[in-house]
């Protein structure tokens, strides 16, 4: 993992384009979602300890949450409390609410490629976008 200008990349599995940004995902920095589901559970936890880890090692940094669901859920409210259930847990580790905002894409940014209607694990998810200024 390095700061490279002014964005946290890691090993990336997947990029994405964000108005001229190009963010990139890590899969330590992605929590996964059982299906129809929003909880964050025991191994998010760790994610989102690492994310605030990253969040305090960085000057001005902004944390994107980017919620997501499989063509299955094809969700965008789902995706939408996946996000906000992730910046819940990140207000209360204590960053600040000014720092972090939400995104829902539903079923439009899919990682791994399904027929319509087909249930996948790693399509169910929020992703932590971290920028400094």
């Amino acid at each position: 993992m390095r700061l490279l200008g002014r964005r946290l990349l890691c090993g990336c599995i997947g990029a994405a384009a964000s108005g001229s940004a190009l963010a990139m995902y890590p899969p330590s920095l992605m929590i996964f979602f059982g299906y129809g589901e929003s909880e964050i559970g025991s191994a998010g936890g760790s994610t989102i300890k690492q994310v605030v880890d990253y969040f305090h090692k960085m000057r001005d940094a902004h944390i994107t949450i980017v919620g997501h669901s499989d063509t299955a859920e094809a969700s965008v409210p789902l995706s939408m409390a996946r996000a906000v259930t992730a910046k819940m847990r990140l207000l209360e580790m204590g960053i600040p609410p000014d720092r972090i905002s939400t995104v829902a894409r539903g079923d439009k940014t899919i990682l791994v490629q399904t027929p319509p209607g087909t249930r996948e694990p790693q399509n169910r998810r929020v992703e932590f976008v971290l920028q400094n200024g």
